[in-house]
């Protein structure tokens, strides 16, 4: 993790966020229905996480 995806991770976990992944210069956190994707330089994007093999078939 750079260091300005280190602070957002941080500023999000203070918000109840949940890590979920760290992957090719991305994290992937959520809170519910809410889920983020945190870039290299610290910007956030509204994510779509989708995992399982139910999503994968859809």
């Amino acid at each position: 993790m750079t260091p300005a995806q280190i602070k957002t991770v941080s500023d999000l976990a203070r918000q109840g966020f949940q890590f979920v992944l760290e992957a090719k210069g991305i994290v992937r956190m959520t809170r519910g229905i809410d889920k983020r994707v945190i870039l290299a330089d610290g910007s956030m994007k509204r994510g779509h996480h989708k995992f399982g093999p139910k999503e994968a078939r859809a």
